[in-house]
């Protein structure tokens, strides 16, 4: 079974309860993510830095813009989504929802783990937050590698240095 990245694929996104007040506006969050993979090809340390834009274009569609460092190698990711679906890869879903009237929420459901992000809006600031929770009867996370181009097991994968700026 294929698990998906972790960068935040959006399916949709939204700031101001007015539909369409958001136009042309943009999101941009900031994070490291520090994991150790077990199998295959056990790394104690992993290390990488991923930012990502998202432009609201209008009819409740959004664009993203994903640049991935991982030490001497980047990778980009583009792509563009409506606010209120889901998708499905190999058995995990993923998808945004409109938490509230300034919150949107993540979740990724992988067959061991949950990721949960939300980004809050307040006036012209945001706060981004994100978690990898293992399921109950795992202690391991299951994850694509973008290095191995497969699935890949870790002790430990978790976010920290979370930021989030509107333009």
């Amino acid at each position: 079974m294929k698990a998906v990245s972790t960068s935040l694929i959006v399916t949709g996104i939204l700031l101001s309860p007015a539909p369409g007040s958001a136009e042309g506006q943009k999101i941009r969050i900031r994070y490291e993510i520090y994991s150790e993979r077990i199998r295959p090809e056990p790394a104690k340390v992993i290390t990488s830095s991923q930012e990502q834009t998202f432009e609201f274009t209008g009819a409740n569609t959004i664009n993203q813009n994903k640049v991935a460092n991982y030490g001497s190698r980047t990778e980009t990711e583009s792509g563009s989504g409506k606010l209120g679906t889901t998708a499905e890869v190999s058995g995990n879903t993923y998808g945004w929802k409109v938490g509230g009237p300034n919150k949107l929420t993540y979740h990724l459901s992988a067959p061991q783990n949950d990721i949960i992000a939300s980004i809050t809006v307040t006036g012209k600031t945001c706060v981004f937050k994100m978690v990898n929770r293992l399921k109950p009867g795992f202690k391991e996370y299951l994850q694509w590698s973008t290095e191995l181009k497969g699935n890949a097991t870790y002790s430990v994968f978790r976010y920290s240095n979370l930021s989030c700026t509107i333009e």
